[in-house]
């Protein structure tokens, strides 16, 4: 029952922030040290929410019915992810280039041994 009321009361506050956040002029400076785009910096509350379902392609106002918690642990999740996924593009990458490099190095020394041969011997 209390988890009820608990939620219920969230729920409320969330309205009102809501309606009190839209008369709001927010800031456009950078957050946390993040250019934010200018497109980005007009849009209302609701428009980053659609903004940001359709990006990821969830239902409209799938991201916009979230709690403000669920929400940001959607986010952290999905950063996590996305430095996964970047981690393993570089180690694929470097993987490709060093065994290039090697195979390189490789012809390089073949060659250099083939023209060196018989050298000297004269």
């Amino acid at each position: 029952m209390i988890q009820f009321l608990i939620k219920k009361t969230i729920s409320l506050m969330g309205k009102v922030y809501v309606f009190l956040d839209k008369r709001v002029k927010h800031d456009t400076s950078p957050i946390l040290g993040t250019v934010i785009d200018y497109d980005l910096q007009d849009k209302s509350r609701k428009e980053l929410c659609n903004h940001i379902e359709d990006k990821f392609k969830w239902e409209r106002d799938s991201f916009w019915n979230l709690e403000s918690t669920q929400k940001i642990r959607l986010c952290c999740q999905t950063a996590r992810d996305m430095e996964h996924k970047h981690e393993k593009i570089i180690r694929l990458l470097t993987q490709t280039y060093d065994s290039q490099v090697i195979g390189e190095n490789q012809k390089y020394s073949d060659t250099f041994r083939k023209s060196n041969r018989g050298q000297g011997e004269e």
